[in-house]
């Protein structure tokens, strides 16, 4: 599970870069990469939008919020909320 705002998403990009697209993780990841991002810019949306659509959903999610900067966070939790059950079961996982 990925939580920023869009001032800290960028070493998460690596990370799912690394998963999902390097050779030594493509193909090999088998769990869920989650990544909640709030702001007003948003940036790599649109890679992160392609990369939803490129993977299995149980292996990559991402949820953009739309946001000011001084309510991304508020707006990230809101969301994490929402999804508080598929979370937990995520942390509780032994794969987590």
């Amino acid at each position: 599970i990925f939580v920023a705002t869009e001032h800290g998403v960028a070493p998460f990009r690596g990370q799912l870069r690394w998963l999902f697209h390097d050779s030594v993780g493509k193909g090999e990841f088998k769990g869920l990469a989650w990544l909640f991002v709030g702001g007003i810019l948003l940036p790599y949306d649109e890679e992160f939008r392609a990369l939803e659509r490129s993977v299995r959903p149980e292996h990559f999610r991402y949820l953009g919020i739309r946001a000011q900067s001084d309510e991304a966070m508020t707006a990230v939790q809101r969301q994490m909320k929402d999804h508080s059950d598929e979370l937990w079961k995520l942390l509780q996982s032994q794969n987590s």
